[in-house]
């Protein structure tokens, strides 16, 4: 099946707004206004992701969440395309124009202390990642789905304008996308595709860098939010359909892998 959805965005979501009636009425806790879902927790190891495993703000238990969802912009879950690096299927991302855009986050990483409904300071540091790396399947010659990560640059336990940015890591800044065939991106040795949102000269949109420069810049930088994928936000291509698969993320040694599967629901 194809997910469409409403445009809902991040910010609705994480922020309150016109979602807290329906947040307070399936039960979800709130952090000053914010809605956080009571997902599942770490677990190193394999975890299969179908489609029964994604949904919409304000639901409750899944492993990722269609956030800052604009125009047509959906995801599907497929077989293949080919093979695909592990399993049989992978996530499939699309979009057909500037105005589009679609972010799949989990949020068992961040600073939310997911049984209380409170933020804490145990949110994994970047400096903790010892592994982050997804495989992409492109119909275009530049663009793939990006890896994304909402976090605090500054850490937490401090408050201001820094507590906020969205870490996203682009590969096609100075890495060689090849359409119509897998390939795996391990962003911790990239070359530069990572930069942050809301901030301006190295390690900005305009100049990207690699993951040992992020963390020389930015020491203290913690997850806060959600983790995983998106495409879109003033991506030009018309008709841009990606792939996913294998999305793995290391912490102090123990990696998750998470395996996006089709399980019948194929449009294939």
């Amino acid at each position: 099946m194809r997910y469409t959805g409403d445009g809902t965005t991040r910010r609705s979501f994480l922020r309150g707004g016109v979602l807290a009636t329906a947040v307070a009425a399936v039960g979800l806790p709130t952090v000053a206004g914010t809605a956080v879902a009571k997902g599942k927790k770490r677990r190193p190891g394999t975890v299969p992701v179908f489609e029964s495993d994604v949904g919409d703000p304000g639901e409750a238990g899944k492993t990722f969440y269609r956030v800052a969802q604009a125009g047509t912009a959906a995801d599907d879950f497929v077989k293949g395309p080919e093979k695909a690096p592990f399993g049989s299927g992978s996530v499939e991302l699309t979009t057909n124009g500037p105005g589009d855009r679609l972010f799949l986050y989990n949020y068992d990483y961040g600073t939310f202390d997911v049984s209380t409904g409170t933020e804490s300071n145990d949110g994994v540091p970047l400096a903790a990642i010892t592994e982050l790396s997804y495989s992409t399947y492109t119909n275009d010659t530049t663009l793939v789905p990006a890896l994304k990560m909402e976090i605090d640059p500054d850490g937490p336990g401090t408050s201001g304008v820094d507590d906020y940015a969205t870490l996203n890591f682009e590969p096609y800044y100075n890495n060689t996308v090849t359409p119509g065939t897998w390939q795996t991106w391990d962003v911790l040795t990239a070359n530069a595709g990572v930069w942050l949102s809301g901030t301006s000269g190295e390690g900005s949109i305009s100049d990207p860098v690699t993951w040992t420069r992020l963390l020389e810049l930015y020491p203290d930088a913690t997850i806060r939010f959600g983790f995983g994928v998106g495409v879109g936000s003033g991506w030009s291509a018309p008709s841009f359909v990606g792939n996913v698969d294998d999305l793995r993320i290391g912490v102090d040694g123990k990696t998750t892998r998470y395996n996006f599967e089709a399980r019948g629901n194929s449009k294939k």
